[in-house]
């Protein structure tokens, strides 16, 4: 009975830890946990819809948190990955609409470490290289200064805090970051109020609604800018309508 509850206190430590919210364990200087990210949009296995995939290793055996961040900060790489217990993958940025899913998703044990977590089936245990993802406050660009108002719920039509002009979801070149968005609200729709949403969804208005609803900001990382929170709910920002354009700082 005794050897039987030994065996089991490994499983029973990681389980416990999923529910404290505890599964990364103490990481290498100037690492962060992100959280746990889907790994692609359409589950498959072609290698090109990984989320991040430009270096990678497998080992079923002595595979850790700790292992997949030193390969990837060995390669200069920003975002280190660990999937389905045993593998590890490296990158600059997420691609192919990956997005940021519950903590629990992330449910395999590291092989070397049963106490943390090394992802889940087609889930990725996030990691960063000096920082987390923070939130823009103020953007500078050429036509003026962008300016954070808040955060809003949009879980319901009514809800919705701007009048929409325009809408672009994903991890293209115009979404996927505060940046890309504002900028291409500007540019293409002359908007004067721009809104991240959902890890990366960007909508341009005219107006803000009337309907309004303040929310609380989360913590969804951008996909294409991963020190950037995109919010779970719309984080609104504005501009005066002025220039012709906005370029990147």
């Amino acid at each position: 009975m005794i050897k039987a509850a030994m065996k089991l206190l490994p499983s029973l430590l990681f389980i416990l830890s999923l529910a404290l919210g505890l599964s990364a364990a103490k990481l290498p200087s100037g690492w962060t946990a992100l959280g746990c990210f889907s790994l692609r949009k359409y589950i498959s296995d072609n290698p090109g819809l990984r989320s991040i995939d430009l270096a990678s290793y497998f080992d079923p055996i002595f595979s850790t948190q700790d292992s997949c961040i030193a390969f990837c900060d060995e390669r200069n790489y920003p975002l280190a990955g660990a999937e389905f217990g045993r593998e590890c993958y490296c990158g600059n940025q997420l691609m192919n609409n990956s997005t940021q899913t519950p903590l629990t998703d992330c449910n395999i044990p590291c092989p070397a470490n049963s106490t943390t977590s090394c992802g889940g089936s087609s889930r990725l245990s996030l990691f960063s290289k000096n920082h987390g993802p923070t939130l823009v406050t103020q953007l500078p660009m050429t036509a003026g200064v962008w300016n954070y108002v808040g955060s809003f719920n949009n879980t319901t039509p009514n809800s919705q805090p701007l009048v929409v002009e325009a809408i672009i979801a994903g991890t293209t070149s115009t979404s996927g970051s505060v940046e890309n968005c504002l900028s291409w609200c500007f540019n293409n729709f002359a908007c004067p109020f721009c809104s991240v949403s959902d890890a990366g969804v960007c909508e341009c208005g005219t107006a803000l609604s009337p309907g309004r609803v303040p929310g609380s900001v989360g913590q969804a990382v951008c996909p294409r800018n991963t020190s950037e929170i995109c919010g779970d709910t719309s984080l609104l920002l504005t501009v005066p309508a002025s220039g012709k354009s906005i370029s990147l700082p």
